[in-house]
């Protein structure tokens, strides 16, 4: 299970990894913020927010935490 778990999570965050490479390329974030650090962050906050806390992630809050990963 923890082999499923794993593979299905790298297969979300690299999904994610060339989306923040493009913003870092297109100067619409920190030139050095790291793409994939970043996608795990920003993941991680996500997953902690849904499986951690009593309140999941409101749209609104998702602008602000894209800006606080990447500037």
């Amino acid at each position: 299970l923890r082999r499923l778990q794993r593979r299905c999570s790298d297969r979300r965050r690299s999904a994610l990894v060339p989306t923040v490479a493009a913003a870092v390329a297109a100067g619409e974030a920190r030139r050095d913020v790291d793409p994939e650090l970043a996608a795990v962050a920003l993941a991680g906050a996500v997953m902690y927010r849904r499986l951690m806390t009593a309140r999941p992630l409101r749209d609104d809050e998702v602008q602000p935490l894209v800006a606080t990963v990447l500037g």
